[in-house]
């Protein structure tokens, strides 16, 4: 059950920041802040936000940080860098590009035994990410937050901000799926991986070809939902809204068997159970991808049903 304080909600986060000049938006002291301490007070919780210490991000100074970038197929294809997922994703697709996948290479075998390997392949690579304030071996970083489970932490403020438990996103010793990423572990003040993932995907030398920007939502199986949807536009020549209502399967590192959905292709299911590959079939979608693809002057965006969205629609721009 969602927990909050006593107090009627009644918009007053979203009427701070509307209100706030651009520079105090962010600072600990802001009314916000003051908010989300005091929720914690209430909540029993008088400690320091971050447990053992005073943390930095109560005062905020947002920072312009570099992206990850790889070339696909002559494109340039821009992630989030580490402690976000966009690293993994990037690794990934420059894996499948030296197959040189064709429309006709979709659903066939040995194609998705490739891409289930690759993905295995990156979330390996995963384990040598961190947050690299903390690890010399991670990529440099970006800030972000996320309420990772429903509903976060289940507690929401005064103002309405709902608070996260993105404290689960730290590998544990005693969790046989994240024992192994010790560079992961937790510490004072530390950012734990995420999967958050978002790509762009253009071309630099000719801006009117086709532009891509699409983002998931699920934890591990954003990297996976993400990457197939990539594959789908830009390997198999799918229109966007087949591209994202395609079914699609997931696997990782830790655990190993894979996950499909309801709709794949039953003999591309048996065909890999017989080369070693545990099935199982997801009791609902494995993850929600958003995406926007945009040709010329043509923008199509398209909500993905699985998350109960709407219809995918055209846009039509006209220049004077």
């Amino acid at each position: 059950m969602l927990s909050r304080p006593h107090t009627k909600f009644r918009g007053q986060s979203h009427r701070s920041l509307m209100t706030s000049r651009p520079h105090t938006k962010f600072r600990g002291q802001s009314q916000i802040i003051d908010d989300v301490k005091t929720t914690y007070k209430v909540r029993g919780q008088s400690r320091s936000l971050m447990m053992s210490r005073p943390h930095t991000s109560l005062e905020v100074n947002p920072q312009i940080i570099d992206d990850v970038k790889t070339t696909i197929q002559d494109q340039t294809l821009i992630s989030v860098p580490a402690p976000g997922g966009g690293p993994v994703i990037l690794s990934i697709m420059n894996i499948l590009e030296g197959y040189h996948f064709k429309s006709g290479d979709k659903n066939q075998t040995k194609t998705v035994h490739r891409i289930l390997k690759a993905f295995k392949f990156g979330f390996a690579q995963q384990q040598e990410l961190a947050d690299p304030k903390f690890e010399s071996l991670a990529l440099n970083a970006t800030s972000k937050i996320t309420v990772n489970y429903w509903f976060g932490s289940k507690i929401m403020t005064d103002t309405g901000i709902l608070l996260n438990n993105q404290m689960a996103d730290f590998a544990d010793h005693d969790n046989p799926d994240t024992k192994n990423n010790k560079l992961n572990y937790i510490a004072p003040g530390k950012r734990p991986l995420s999967n958050m993932a978002p790509v762009i995907l253009y071309n630099q030398d000719s801006p009117c070809k086709m532009r891509l920007v699409i983002g998931g939502a699920n934890g591990s199986r954003i990297i996976t939902g993400v990457t197939e949807v990539l594959l789908n536009v830009v390997s198999f020549g799918l229109t966007m809204a087949d591209a994202i209502s395609a079914p699609r399967i997931h696997t990782q590192l830790y655990p190993s068997e894979v996950e499909y959905e309801e709709g794949f292709p039953q003999k591309v299911i048996d065909e890999l159970e017989k080369m070693g590959h545990k099935m199982v079939k997801a009791s609902e979608g494995l993850n929600e991808v958003q995406g926007i693809k945009k040709v010329n002057n043509r923008i199509n965006a398209v909500s993905d049903y699985r998350k109960g969205g709407k219809q995918p629609f055209l846009i039509q721009i006209h220049n004077k």
